[in-house]
């Protein structure tokens, strides 16, 4: 700032004995005027003025978030769309599939070879803990979406329940949830157990919870008859996300903790929704099986049957196997989604075995 300053007293000098020698100028009339020397200090010292300690912003990856826009947004319509679209029959069911794709694949190739600066840090993937991770993410979000997707569609169009018992039955669901997860995640910080077991424990015990209460889905099941199985499927919730959250996040670098989170979240959010969709596609086709089948054994001759058309007529007969078909297609669903998380269980133990801190 002393050079500048130095350099505008010359220029003000120079130009008041310019002044001096000429008395027809006014001296402050001239070092107000807009002088060539005084542009030329300014251009000159410009440059001089710029923060040599700043960097450089890192451009923006907007090639890379316009692809993934364009797979994942197609593949969400896929998904949500499909079933009603009658799938791969309807033309933009299979334009959006092949754009999901492409912008996939395109995506996952910019982001490796094509920038420097990636929106999404696949290499991350490249680690064993947050693959897999991954994997059991989605794993825990289909048994905790799908059931969820299903229940309220049970409980109202078969059962006939209010909202409110539909909530609270959720609410019977969220409580162990509630309660469990600071301890849970207590027990883990503690060290003292792997918490593979517990990831393990849980997806068993939510499996079992969803498959019990496959068992007891009739047309007539009770608000309390499902109650244990749904603190079941709660309390196997409650095992597995702060367990998973501390295996993956213990497998890479500090650094890297936030990107493998953000992969798990995506990777939650994707479980359900490939859920949701393959359920509503799997309740579709049992409920047409079933009806095939209850309405081929449906016959005059059958005393029950003969009952209800002289008591309601042959509409109170299809009201009825529609109903009951609608009841095991249910069914079916809650034990695919229990048989689910089962099978896939011992994928926690593909899972990094966390370290032991240094004493």
């Amino acid at each position: 700032m002393k050079r500048e300053h130095s350099i505008g007293v010359s220029v003000k000098e120079t130009s008041r004995d310019t002044a001096m020698e000429k008395p027809d100028v006014n001296p402050n009339e001239l070092m107000n005027r807009p002088t060539m020397p005084g542009i030329i200090a300014i251009a000159l010292l410009v440059p001089l003025l710029r923060n040599p300690t700043r960097q450089k912003v890192a451009g923006f990856d907007s090639i890379g978030l316009a692809l993934l826009t364009i797979g994942l947004g197609s593949f969400q319509y896929v998904l949500d769309e499909g079933e009603r679209n009658s799938w791969f029959e309807d033309g933009t069911i299979v334009g959006l599939s092949v754009a999901a794709v492409v912008g996939l694949v395109a995506f996952v190739i910019w982001e490796l070879k094509g920038t420097a600066n990636p929106i999404v840090d696949l290499r991350v993937l490249s680690k064993r803990g947050v693959a897999i991770g991954c994997l059991v993410a989605m794993v825990n979000a289909g048994v905790v979406f799908g059931q969820l997707f299903m229940m309220p569609q049970y409980l109202t169009g078969v059962l006939g329940f209010t909202a409110t018992q539909d909530g609270l039955l959720l609410a019977v669901r969220a409580i162990p949830v509630m309660l469990l997860t600071i301890p849970v995640g207590a027990l883990v910080g503690s060290g003292k157990i792997d918490p593979r077991i517990l990831i393990a424990a849980g997806l068993l015990l939510a499996g079992i919870g969803v498959i019990g209460m496959g068992f007891v889905t009739t047309s007539s099941t009770t608000f309390t008859t499902l109650v244990p199985y749904l603190i079941a499927t709660g309390c196997g919730i409650s095992l597995v996300f702060t367990p998973l959250i501390v295996a993956v996040l213990g497998s890479v670098a500090p650094q890297e903790s936030p990107k493998a989170g953000a992969f798990l979240v995506l990777s939650l959010n994707l479980g359900g929704s490939i859920s949701s969709a393959s359920l509503v596609t799997l309740l579709d086709q049992r409920e047409s099986f079933h009806s095939t089948v209850l309405g081929a054994q449906t016959t005059i001759s059958h005393p029950v049957v003969a009952n209800t058309i002289a008591l309601g007529g042959i509409d109170r007969v299809a009201a009825l196997v529609a109903k009951e078909s609608a009841t095991l297609s249910y069914a079916d669903t809650f034990f695919a989604i229990g048989v689910f998380a089962i099978v896939f269980a011992g994928l926690a133990f593909a899972l990094p075995k966390r370290k032991k801190a240094k004493a």
